[in-house]
């Protein structure tokens, strides 16, 4: 028996499916032409969320742009745009979602994990826990694994 999708998850699983493409029942690392295919979707998705919320990506080697190294932000022409952003994190969600559903990943006791600890980051006063508690991932995993 598979471990429990939210209904977000069945409707992308249905997309996929319809796209052909695999979608497994148990973890498993998909073969290099998916892994593209997700990290492009989730990339896309990504840049255009940027985009709606204002900003365009500049790749860095300095501190000028941003994070040290990596990359930073400058503002867009076409400024920010609500609608983009609601529509731009919806399809970041298929994309992301989709790449669990790729790997075989169920998305209830994931993400059910990641929010408890993320909660718990916090204590009974609102104020950030020095030693906050990571998601135990692997056991999400090994729950899932047939």
């Amino acid at each position: 028996m598979s471990a429990k999708k939210t209904p977000h998850q069945e409707r992308v699983e249905s997309f996929m499916k319809l796209s052909k493409r695999k979608v497994p029942f148990f973890p498993e690392m998909p073969d290099r032409d998916a892994r593209i295919f997700q990290a492009k979707a989730v990339l896309e998705n990504a840049l255009e969320l940027i985009e709606g919320l204002g900003f365009k990506l500049v790749m860095s080697k300095n501190e000028e742009a941003g994070v040290p190294g990596r990359f930073g932000f400058e503002e867009h022409e076409n400024g920010p745009d609500l609608i983009k952003i609601a529509g731009e994190c919806a399809n970041l969600s298929v994309a992301t979602i989709g790449t669990l559903s790729a790997c075989g990943i169920s998305d209830l006791s994931l993400l059910m994990e990641v929010d408890e600890k993320n909660v718990g980051q916090f204590g009974p006063n609102g104020k950030r826990r020095p030693d906050p508690d990571e998601p135990n991932v692997v056991g999400v995993l090994k729950r899932q694994a047939p």
